[in-house]
């Protein structure tokens, strides 16, 4: 389904009838939307694509439209999913509600598991109408369940969300080094965006040499999604390596905005 070639080389021929429109462009998807509309594919926060939330009123614009011409609203939460944003999925949040949703990745914590749901009305699958090799097998199953048991309470999603706003804040103030830089996404999931390829994969690779494992998106964004269990002490450590990678590279203390240079002297 992605728009991103990179990702269609050795896995052609790639299923025909999509159709691509500009993440955030409600009047594109509009012109696009019709009765000929089978269903519209989004992630509600971009991962690959940069760590881009969505802009005011463009989901529920999606949901109005799909509503509209009988099309269903899918969500792809396999990145946003399973307490990333500090909700259980991120359309909790939101305040748009999917027709069908898509999830994986930290759904297993590590174990491989995918998982598709669907309201009631889309759900032309029922237990035994499908299977595979894989599919279901316990290993997997019981890894989900322990994850949810942890995940869906209250006060852990409650804390991811405390612990996104304290590394949302800090990298805030480092994005203020960089004139024209910012921080982008909820929860744990966060990208600093540099605006420059160079000094995003220089401060990526300092990242990397310290231990602290991020990764490079669209090419100029710092992409953060730390374990949800990751500590204050870790995320410290993690903000003072960014710190110090960007003083560093650019060659101006931190809190020093290269974007704001004082006023000259009138004597």
């Amino acid at each position: 389904a992605t728009a991103q070639t990179s990702y269609h080389e050795g896995f052609g021929p790639m299923l025909p009838g999509f159709a691509y429109a500009p993440f955030g462009d409600l009047q594109a998807a509009r012109e696009m939307i019709g009765p000929h509309t089978a269903a519209v594919l989004i992630e509600p926060i971009q991962g690959e694509g940069g760590i881009n939330a969505a802009s005011e009123g463009f989901l529920q614009g999606l949901r109005d439209l799909c509503d509209e011409y009988g099309a269903v609203l899918i969500f792809d939460e396999v990145q946003t999913g399973a307490g990333r944003t500090g909700h259980l999925y991120a359309y909790q949040g939101i305040g748009v509600v999917p027709d069908v949703l898509t999830s994986a990745k930290g759904l297993g914590s590590g174990i491989p598991v995918g998982a598709v749901m669907a309201k009631e009305e889309y759900a032309a699958l029922t237990a035994g109408n499908h299977g595979s090799t894989f599919g279901g097998n316990p290993l997997a199953m019981a890894a989900v369940k322990a994850v949810l048991e942890v995940v869906d309470d209250p006060a852990f999603l409650e804390e991811v969300r405390f612990k996104g706003r304290i590394l949302k804040n800090a990298l805030a103030l480092i994005a203020d080094r960089v004139p024209g830089s910012e921080v982008r996404g909820e929860g744990l999931l966060l990208g600093l965006d540099l605006k420059d390829p160079e000094l995003a994969r220089q401060v990526f690779e300092r990242c990397l040499d310290e231990g602290v494992l991020v990764n490079l998106v669209a090419g100029t964004t710092v992409r953060l999604a730390p374990p949800l269990t990751v500590t204050r002490a870790e995320i410290r450590y993690a903000l003072d390596t960014i710190r110090a990678a960007i003083d560093d590279l650019v060659g101006v203390p931190v809190g020093v905005s290269a974007a704001r240079p004082q006023p000259a002297a009138v004597a």
